[in-house]
Protein backbone atom coordinates (compact mmCIF):
# COMPACT_ATOMS: atom_id res chain seq x y z
CA UNK A 1 0.00 0.00 0.00
CA UNK A 2 2.96 1.96 -0.18
CA UNK A 3 2.58 3.53 -3.66
CA UNK A 4 -0.50 4.28 -3.70
CA UNK A 5 -0.23 6.23 0.25
CA UNK A 6 2.57 8.32 -2.13
CA UNK A 7 0.50 8.85 -4.72
CA UNK A 8 -3.38 8.75 -3.60
CA UNK A 9 -3.13 10.30 -0.42
CA UNK A 10 -1.17 13.35 -1.83
CA UNK A 11 -4.31 13.95 -3.90
CA UNK A 12 -6.71 13.51 -1.57
CA UNK A 13 -4.44 16.17 0.46
CA UNK A 14 -4.77 19.16 -2.17
CA UNK A 15 -8.31 18.28 -3.04
CA UNK A 16 -8.79 18.84 0.67
CA UNK A 17 -6.67 22.00 1.48
CA UNK A 18 -9.02 23.62 -2.30
CA UNK A 19 -11.95 24.07 0.08
CA UNK A 20 -12.97 27.35 -1.54
CA UNK A 21 -13.53 25.89 -4.24
CA UNK A 22 -12.03 24.95 -8.08
CA UNK A 23 -13.82 24.53 -12.01
CA UNK A 24 -13.72 21.41 -13.79
CA UNK A 25 -12.69 17.77 -11.87
CA UNK A 26 -9.46 16.71 -10.52
CA UNK A 27 -8.24 12.77 -11.43
CA UNK A 28 -6.19 10.42 -9.87
CA UNK A 29 -6.17 6.70 -11.61
CA UNK A 30 -3.98 3.87 -9.71
CA UNK A 31 -1.13 2.73 -11.91
CA UNK A 32 -2.68 0.15 -14.08
CA UNK A 33 -5.90 2.28 -13.90
CA UNK A 34 -7.80 -0.77 -12.25
CA UNK A 35 -9.51 2.63 -9.55
CA UNK A 36 -10.25 5.71 -11.03
CA UNK A 37 -11.40 8.57 -8.18
CA UNK A 38 -12.51 12.29 -9.34
CA UNK A 39 -13.07 15.20 -7.55
CA UNK A 40 -15.40 17.89 -8.47
CA UNK A 41 -16.73 21.05 -6.35
CA UNK A 42 -20.04 21.63 -5.61
CA UNK A 43 -22.38 24.20 -4.81
CA UNK A 44 -22.79 25.01 -1.08
CA UNK A 45 -18.93 23.91 -0.44
CA UNK A 46 -19.50 20.31 -1.17
CA UNK A 47 -16.85 17.97 -3.19
CA UNK A 48 -18.49 15.08 -5.35
CA UNK A 49 -15.79 12.05 -5.32
CA UNK A 50 -16.69 8.92 -7.64
CA UNK A 51 -14.76 6.35 -7.10
CA UNK A 52 -14.78 4.05 -10.19
CA UNK A 53 -13.55 -0.06 -10.20
CA UNK A 54 -12.78 -1.25 -13.24
CA UNK A 55 -10.89 -3.98 -13.41
CA UNK A 56 -9.71 -6.68 -16.05
CA UNK A 57 -10.33 -4.46 -18.80
CA UNK A 58 -9.29 -6.15 -21.48
CA UNK A 59 -10.71 -9.38 -20.51
CA UNK A 60 -14.14 -10.59 -22.08
CA UNK A 61 -16.91 -9.79 -19.62
CA UNK A 62 -15.55 -6.43 -17.94
CA UNK A 63 -17.53 -5.05 -15.79
CA UNK A 64 -16.84 -1.27 -13.93
CA UNK A 65 -18.85 -0.09 -10.82
CA UNK A 66 -18.92 3.19 -9.52
CA UNK A 67 -20.21 5.16 -6.17
CA UNK A 68 -20.04 8.68 -5.40
CA UNK A 69 -19.12 9.90 -1.82
CA UNK A 70 -20.23 13.74 -0.92
CA UNK A 71 -18.26 15.05 1.85
CA UNK A 72 -17.99 18.94 3.38
CA UNK A 73 -15.10 20.82 1.82
CA UNK A 74 -13.05 21.84 4.53
CA UNK A 75 -12.62 20.01 8.02
CA UNK A 76 -14.62 16.92 6.38
CA UNK A 77 -12.63 16.43 3.37
CA UNK A 78 -9.57 17.02 5.32
CA UNK A 79 -10.33 14.36 8.08
CA UNK A 80 -11.14 12.06 4.87
CA UNK A 81 -7.79 12.51 3.53
CA UNK A 82 -6.41 12.12 7.11
CA UNK A 83 -8.13 8.86 7.76
CA UNK A 84 -7.10 7.41 4.44
CA UNK A 85 -3.36 8.01 4.79
CA UNK A 86 -3.66 6.48 8.30
CA UNK A 87 -5.23 3.91 6.47
CA UNK A 88 -2.26 3.37 3.64
CA UNK A 89 0.43 4.12 5.87
CA UNK A 90 -0.40 2.99 9.46
CA UNK A 91 2.91 3.00 10.41
CA UNK A 92 3.90 6.71 9.31
CA UNK A 93 3.22 9.44 12.41
CA UNK A 94 1.79 11.67 10.41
Amino acid sequence: MGIWADEFSPFLEEVAESFTGWEGTRTWRSTDSDLEVTAKFRSWGYVDMTWTVAPWRESVGRWNASVVLTLEAGEQMRGFAADVRRFLRPDASR
